[in-house]
């Protein structure tokens, strides 16, 4: 594995959150540009982009913005997201992960993406942001 990355900065903000399981079944009857969701120890750990954010969720200015690690990241590949977390971590940048079939997407603090894409450019990875529609 290369310890160069290509990673995208997802356009959008999102919300972290935990709830009631029995939300569960409002949340994916809406639409979301986003949308995770997370069962463990009797609550749900939602993930979701602010504009589809269901009015009662209390966002309180917390926002987070999601890194995307680029391409395929195949079951058998180690070390990826090693390289990634470790530059964030030297800079004190506090991280969620969510780990998705082929890929990892790395959520970072709103206020702390700079100092994040700083980070991993020093480190050597690449950043680039989607085009916009």
């Amino acid at each position: 594995m290369s310890t160069s990355l290509k990673f995208i900065i997802m356009p959008d903000l999102y919300l972290i959150t935990k709830t009631n399981k029995r939300e569960i079944h409002n949340l994916i009857s809406m639409e979301f540009k986003f949308l995770s969701l997370t069962f463990h120890q009797g609550y749900l750990t939602v993930i979701c982009d602010t504009a589809s954010m269901p009015q009662h969720f209390n966002n309180s200015g917390n926002t987070w913005r999601g890194i995307v690690i680029e391409g395929q990241i195949d079951f058998t590949t180690s070390g990826v997201l090693s390289a990634a977390i470790q530059p964030l971590s030297g800079e004190n940048v506090s991280i969620l992960v969510i780990s998705m079939f082929d890929t990892d997407i790395i959520f970072v603090r709103n206020n702390d993406l700079a100092k994040a894409v700083n980070a991993l450019t020093r480190a050597g990875h690449a950043i680039s942001t989607p085009v916009q529609d």
